[in-house]
């Protein structure tokens, strides 16, 4: 029992090692072959590719493999780079060596695997060259450190110029930069062939020399030498070389005629036409449906939209109108189109808006957008205020070939600023009441202790009302934002749907057309939607208690809600920040916005007052000595350094009475210090004014 278990144990470790012998043996040996960057056909590097190719590569990689040898390639410029790479132990082999006696001696070489000549090229029309006597004194080329050059290097009386490439001196040869080149006959031949100058360039007749390749393998690897020997020998007499030979240096028969071009080109005309034709059936019968359906949509967005619509041609008279223009001024379709736009119902009650009007359609039509605030009686008589323009459609010559007229009711808003205003007066009043308030207050210091309290409890009484009232002139100003805001999109969606319905009319709407403007129309209602989110968003209280918010995206939304009437007046906006920088603070980001926005608005106020060139307003979020920095700086000169010192007192202001009140930076000051317990700081720099709040 024993000596059977002892059996099978040898049995299994020989099978065990035999297994493993067979694996480690599948595995090919790496060996590096260096060859020529551009010495077509026999090796080149291939610009599709970027690999090796050529007739070295594919001989040397037939051999290999019957070897059991992995090749892998080093590319190198000359023949000289290639001999020192197999002395330098960089390269194992060299596929197609030239051998010679100097390199016997210093290479292994197989068998022989290409036989060429080595002839004298010139060009067809060169006759006086004959022979190598003929070209004493003249320029001839030789490929650099190749046998060609082994040939003529000892006539002193050749003017010898070298190359890299056979592609590049055939070329030098053709320019009439050299009047001779020497090298192998069957490669000069395949290039020849190749680049359709065979009738451009002759070989003279008898060779200078013949030249024989083989496998040259350096000199220390004899082992090498060993495996490649035999597979070179049986390859180069085999149907595989001799098809490896064709390959690259013969001329094989085009596969494509003219008769066989000629078929294929038919045949794909009338399969064309045909699959044209039915493509263009199925396509009519959709885009009919489509335009359809979407002539509908459309209308019906452009007739329930709150803005006021039009289209002109470039004579001035109306199109088409929406329904929201009719439904102001109680018409129909029927009874305003094609009349001129300024005798329509919306003009025609005053003759002074009818000239303004054609004056601004006169520089509409020279491709420049118009503005204006209109005065349009509706249909009961009312007035109403209307924010009117005029935009100029251009045609790919860059002329106006349409007018859009667009208005937006904002008589709300001016009743609106209307009462802001009267509250600003008022506002300036109760000011003044506790200026003398406070008169009284110090005349009043030395009597009851009662009596100055109840003061004070009525001067915070109308602090809180100040800051109230302040916070209803910030909405004034954001309702014009929402203005600024929601004027480019209505526009847009305006341009959408007039170049739609002008397009389905002359059959131009394609439905990737139709596709795309409904998407973008979607986008620009989203926008607007959240825009209306924002607004809401800053105006309801947060004081119940502080939380922690991000400084920088908060700053950013404080400048989303004024950027576009900042933008409307020319003044930039920058924000600066740290994008590696996640900054949070803990406070009121609504107050907090409010005390940036008060800043900017003095600010803007300022570059505005001055005019100054180039206004603009940097907004910058740092964090210095484990504190968080806004700093906010304008280049609009700076603040009066006898002012400077006053501009958080409460009613201080620099401005005239109607324009100011003096408690913003009162109110902000408050807000950062006592609210959010950091310091709220200004001063000017080299170009205008900067605050400075620390949390």
């Amino acid at each position: 029992m024993i000596g059977v278990l002892r059996t099978v144990t040898a049995i299994m470790c020989a099978t065990i090692v035999l297994i493993c012998s067979v694996v480690a043996s599948a595995e090919p040996e790496p060996i590096t072959a260096v060859i020529l960057r551009d010495l077509q056909p026999s090796s080149f590097v291939d610009p599709k590719t970027n690999q090796p190719a050529g007739f070295a590569i594919d001989l040397t990689n037939a051999v290999a493999a019957e070897a059991g040898l992995r090749v892998q390639y080093l590319v190198v410029n000359n023949w000289q780079e290639a001999e020192d790479a197999l002395t330098s132990g960089q390269a194992d082999i060299c596929p197609v060596l030239v051998v010679n006696p100097q390199r016997t001696a210093l290479f292994l070489f197989t068998d022989f695997i290409e036989t060429s000549g080595v002839r004298i090229v010139i060009r067809t029309k060169s006759g006086t060259i004959a022979g190598l006597t003929d070209l004493y004194g003249r320029p001839v080329g030789t490929l650099r450190a190749s046998q060609s050059y082994q040939l003529i290097k000892d006539e002193q009386r050749i003017k010898q110029t070298f190359y890299d490439s056979y592609q590049q001196a055939i070329m030098e040869l053709l320019a009439g930069r050299i009047d001779a080149f020497v090298g192998p006959d069957n490669i000069l031949l395949q290039l020849a062939r190749e680049a359709g100058i065979e009738n451009q360039i002759s070989m003279l007749d008898p060779p200078l020399a013949e030249i024989k390749r083989a496998i040259a393998v350096t000199k220390n690897k004899p082992e090498l030498h060993r495996k490649l020997h035999g597979p070179t020998s049986a390859f180069v007499t085999s149907p595989a070389y001799r098809a490896l030979y064709t390959k690259w240096y013969g001329r094989p028969a085009p596969f494509w005629n003219t008769t066989k071009v000629v078929l294929l080109l038919s045949i794909l005309a009338l399969t064309t036409l045909i699959g044209l034709a039915i493509w263009r059936y199925f396509l009519l019968i959709t885009y009919n449906r489509r335009i359809s359906d979407s002539e509908r949509r459309f209308r019906g967005i452009f007739d329930q939209t709150l803005q006021m619509i039009g289209l002109l041609d470039t004579q001035g008279r109306l199109i088409e109108v929406n329904q929201t223009a009719l439904d102001l001024v109680g018409a129909t379709q029927d009874q305003v189109q094609g009349q001129l736009f300024w005798e329509t119902p919306w003009w025609r009650h005053d003759p002074v808006q009818q000239v303004r009007l054609q004056r601004a359609m006169a520089e509409a039509l020279e491709g420049r957008l118009v503005r204006m605030v209109a005065e349009h009686l509706s249909a009961q008589g009312m007035k109403h205020y209307v924010d009117f323009s005029i935009k100029p459609l251009l045609d790919e010559n860059g002329k106006v070939y349409l007018l859009i007229p667009e208005g937006r009711d904002i008589t709300d808003r001016m009743k609106t600023e209307q009462e802001l205003h009267d509250k600003a007066v008022q506002l300036e009043e109760e000011i003044g009441e506790r200026q003398r308030a406070q008169e009284e207050l110090q005349l009043l210091n030395n009597t009851l202790e009662q009596r100055i309290s109840e003061a004070v409890t009525e001067l915070r009484q109308k602090d809180d009302l100040l800051i109230q009232q302040n916070r209803m002139a910030a909405l004034g100003e954001l309702l014009t934002n929402i203005a600024h805001q929601w004027r480019q999109p209505l526009n847009n969606i305006a341009v959408y749907i007039q170049t739609m319905q002008y397009l389905r009319r002359a059959g131009e709407l394609t439905d990737e057309e139709m596709d795309r403007d409904i998407k973008a129309v979607m986008e620009i209602l989203q926008y607007m939607s959240q825009t209306i989110d924002d607004f809401r968003s800053f105006f309801v209280r947060d004081r119940t208690s502080a939380r922690e918010f991000p400084l920088a995206p908060t700053i950013a939304k404080a400048l989303s809600l004024i950027t576009p009437a900042f933008t409307a007046s020319n003044i930039k906006i920058v924000l600066l920040k740290d994008e590696r920088q996640d900054l949070r603070i803990t406070g009121y980001p609504n107050e907090f916005i409010q005390v940036v926005m008060n800043i900017l608005y003095n600010a803007r106020d300022i570059l505005l007052e001055r005019e100054v060139g180039n206004p603009h307003i940097e907004v910058m979020v740092t964090q210095e000595n484990g504190k968080t920095v806004t700093t906010i700086r304008d280049n609009g000169g700076g603040i009066d350094p006898q002012a400077l010192a006053h501009i958080f007192d409460p009613y201080f202001t620099t401005k005239e009475p109607d324009k100011g009140t003096g408690i913003g930076l009162y109110m902000s000051k408050n807000i950062i210090e006592k609210n959010m317990g950091g310091t709220l700081t200004a001063q000017n720099w080299n170009e205008g004014a900067e605050f400075r709040i620390e949390l």
